[in-house]
């Protein structure tokens, strides 16, 4: 056991595994400072500036969308973005929240399911969980980068993190103890059922699944109140005037839908597959499960249960599939994405718990633990951080250059500069000879894919969201 317990309390590995940590942050940072405002953001801006925010919100839920909450959320955080300069703020505090969720929800349930973990350890998985579920993602930039897209669906999957931690608080306390859980419960299951279609279905996918196999008879009372709150939130939402209307008026070809059911849960899984510190995680957990267990007495699950819960994100896709026609922005299955690898996560533990790994190969493992760093740093190149943090320096550079361009022009239709491998090259220019190298310019001609999007300059107009913003502040 000295092997297992050099693997729990290693400070050498723990410091190198935060060093690595920390780069991935400051390299999050500098792209969020160097992440801008696209043509959604500027029209959110306009309007709020424009129009009384509770007529607004009348007219989002009467023409739009029933996302009540999203809805409420949204313009007036752009409005603010744009009117503070604080773009950078909104992808900084989603990885923030997503972290602090995923690390209350280990929290709690290491407390229900008695792992005995200590702190340091709950904050090494907690850290490697959140980085598996970055780097899986299909889109970045729509998951955390673009405000419209990310504050639309990242937020309703940390209300269901937290939802999930509230409910382990719950099962932990007696009857008695409950009412400040359950509170917090309510809220989140009120906002939540405000958020998005991906996150409600679910929501109430999981609701039915604890209806029909595991049911404990303690906790029934606050389930049918959650249960309650969440149904009654979805409908309003699913039957808003403007929910209806936006889904009356889209294609439908059966064909294209019936395909669909397959490409979507396929291309999500592909993603994960290649993401190696997804294994990683994987066997992290394997041999979490193999080590500490499950508690006795426990009420098992079966594979048939895991088979239920592995298929449960796929299983609430179906319905938006059928609705929207077949397609898919990314975003959307970003939530997807990120539910699955939690719950792969989850049954890994489980099987190294049921079935776990003989001693001299959680030995090895122990040995080979300094992997785990060599792939969170493959992880950030491969996945374009650094590719990305050179590009997004003159990317920033061109934006602040355009919008100067705008102003000095008064907006007119030719101020800016549509081509964007001609507005970089100007940047490029200006810093030092010997810096201009062929292969610095192959990598910074390009739009840096995780933050960045020019096709709002590449089809400027006088009557553009940009132009329309700036004009109704500028004037």
């Amino acid at each position: 056991m000295s092997g297992i317990k050099q693997w729990r309390t290693g400070t050498s590995f723990y410091r190198g595994w935060y060093a690595g940590c920390l780069v991935f942050a400051v390299v999050f940072t500098a792209l969020s400072f160097f992440c801008h405002p696209g043509s959604d953001d500027y029209m959110l801006g306009f309007l709020t500036s424009q129009t009384d925010y509770l007529d607004l919100q009348r007219e989002l839920y009467l023409k739009w969308q029933g996302r009540y909450f999203s809805s409420f959320l949204i313009p007036a955080w752009a409005a603010g973005s744009l009117r503070y300069h604080v773009y950078w703020l909104h992808p900084l505090l989603l990885l923030l929240l997503t972290f602090f969720a995923v690390w209350d929800l280990l929290r709690q349930m290491s407390r229900l399911y008695q792992v005995a973990v200590n702190s340091r350890l709950l904050l090494f998985v907690s850290s490697l969980v959140l980085l598996a579920l970055v780097f899986t993602l299909p889109s970045v930039f729509e998951g955390y980068f673009w405000l419209v897209g990310s504050l639309a669906y990242q937020p309703g999957f940390i209300m269901l993190l937290l939802l999930a931690a509230q409910y382990c608080r719950m099962a932990l306390l007696p009857a008695g103890k409950r009412r400040r859980p359950l509170g917090l419960s309510v809220l989140l299951s009120v906002l939540l059922a405000g958020s998005i279609e991906i996150v409600i279905l679910v929501a109430l996918l999981a609701l039915l699944y604890w209806w029909l196999f595991i049911n404990r008879p303690g906790l029934r009372k606050e389930m049918i109140v959650i249960t309650a709150v969440i149904a009654t939130g979805a409908l309003f939402t699913a039957l808003s005037p403007g929910t209806l209307e936006r889904t009356a008026h889209m294609s439908r070809s059966p064909l294209a839908v019936f395909i669909s059911f397959g490409y979507w849960p396929v291309r999500a899984i592909t993603t994960i597959a290649s993401q190696p510190l997804f294994w990683a995680t994987c066997i992290c957990l394997y041999a979490g499960g193999s080590r500490f267990g499950l508690p006795a007495g426990m009420r098992p699950l079966g594979y048939r249960n895991w088979l239920w819960l592995l298929l449960l994100p796929f299983i609430a896709l179906l319905p938006i599939l059928a609705v929207s026609g077949g397609s898919l922005p990314l975003r959307l299955l970003n939530v997807v994405v990120q539910c699955w690898v939690l719950l792969s996560a989850a049954f890994f533990y489980w099987l190294g718990a049921n079935r776990p790994l003989a001693m001299p190969v959680m030995q090895q493992l122990v040995n080979w633990k300094w992997l785990l760093l060599l792939l969170l740093v493959a992880g950030i190149i491969k996945n374009g951080y650094g590719r990305n943090l050179v590009q997004g320096y003159f990317y920033d550079q061109v934006m602040h250059r355009n919008e100067m361009l705008l102003r000095a022009n008064r907006f007119e239709a030719d101020a800016a500069e549509t081509d964007y491998k001609r507005a970089v090259r100007a940047v490029y220019r200006q810093i030092p000879p010997g810096l201009q190298k062929e292969l610095l310019w192959e990598t910074v001609k390009n739009v840096p894919d995780l933050i960045g999007n020019y096709s709002d300059f590449e089809n400027f107009n006088e009557k553009s969201a940009i132009s329309l913003y700036h004009r109704s502040v500028f004037r």
